[in-house]
């Protein structure tokens, strides 16, 4: 620590006062990333993981010399973990970040490293909220804070938290006897995230052949979320359709084609989205009358006792008119054209 930084009493009484704040700065980054990521059709495994620096690792930092005062500009002081399935969309999400994010600095650690050495990869931005968030009441006197925010895919995640549980995050601090295997299993990993890229352009190709509606393409998952996607509204779609699900629900009911599909949506289009809308202004109307406790609206019609399960992204959904999703359209055009086969 250099002589003119604060005494230890002075950073902690510093770090006391701040970590509320920091943990609500991390908080409310963490949730409008999450809604960000979202918006742009990202599906994310896990939930984005926050932390604020323990005092202790800190105050080590800052004593070291490998930070300066003040603590709201140490680079790590409030960070942020996110992880996806594939490198692809890591690398999508990275350019997310920039593009609505005010960064300060960014690397990525695969640039560390030399063709012959392992260790754990992900890129690391070091960003302020922008501007309109900062605007948010949820974010009010929050304008100080940066934070880092670390994204990974989740093979690369595998090998960190692995290397950070062995301590074996440098070559020089592994037995030599293990070594090896070390590095087999890094490079396997490594090897997971180009597998699961190599699938993702064979799906990508197999899609986009099948803007044909009318083909006797057999029905699976591809086919159908390509096809629901032609013949849906785009902002009925969810982030974790039930595909797998459809499809065996369809071929019980005899529909085993990309053109049967097509046929059965179109038949029944336009009163399924009269019903969904239908469905949403009732829940809508019921919400505001009645109100949501504990996740449910519980009202009473005549001699009905009416119960129904809402969330935040349904509440949002119905205030738009829209109640059923891709798959749950189809199901309903399923249940009108052939009642018993759709029962599940």
């Amino acid at each position: 620590m250099s002589k003119d930084s604060p005494e230890p009493i002075e950073l902690d009484e510093q770090y006391a006062t701040l970590l509320p704040k920091a943990e609500r700065f991390a908080e409310q980054l963490a949730s409008q990333l999450q809604q960000l990521i979202r918006q742009h059709g990202f599906t994310l495994p896990f939930p984005i993981k926050w932390r604020v620096k323990s005092w202790e690792s800190l105050y080590e930092k800052i004593s070291s010399g490998r930070a300066d005062p003040p603590i709201t500009h140490v680079q790590d002081f409030v960070g942020l973990r996110i992880i996806l399935l594939f490198k692809r969309d890591a690398e999508q999400i990275c350019n997310l970040i920039r593009r609505t994010l005010n960064v300060l600095r960014s690397y990525d650690t695969t640039n560390r490293l030399d063709p012959q050495e392992f260790g754990y990869l992900s890129s690391h931005y070091v960003v302020r909220a922008p501007g309109a968030w900062l605007a948010l009441p949820s974010f009010a006197g929050l304008d100080d804070f940066q934070a880092e925010i670390q994204v990974r895919s989740f093979a690369q995640h595998l090998w960190a938290s692995a290397s950070h549980l062995l301590q074996y995050k440098q070559a020089r601090a592994i037995p030599r006897d293990i070594a090896r295997s070390i590095h087999r299993v890094s490079a396997l990993l490594e090897t997971v995230d180009l597998e699961f890229e190599r699938v993702l352009q064979q799906r990508d190709t197999y899609r986009s052949k099948l803007d044909n509606l009318e083909s006797d393409e057999p029905i699976n998952v591809d086919v159908l979320a390509r096809t629901l996607d032609m013949l849906w509204p785009a902002d009925h779609k969810v982030e974790d359709e039930r595909y797998a699900f459809l499809v065996e629900r369809l071929q019980s009911a005899g529909i085993r084609t990309q053109t049967q599909v097509t046929a059965l949506i179109r038949k029944h289009r336009a009163y399924v989205l009269e019903e969904s809308a239908r469905r949403a202004t009732e829940i809508r109307d019921a919400a505001e009358r009645y109100g949501v406790r504990d996740g449910k609206i519980e009202y009473q019609d005549g001699d009905r006792h009416v119960s129904s399960l809402v969330d935040g992204d349904t509440l949002d959904r119905v205030r738009r008119g829209i109640f059923y999703s891709h798959v749950a359209l189809t199901m309903e055009a399923l249940t009108r054209e052939c009642p018993k086969n759709s029962k599940s």
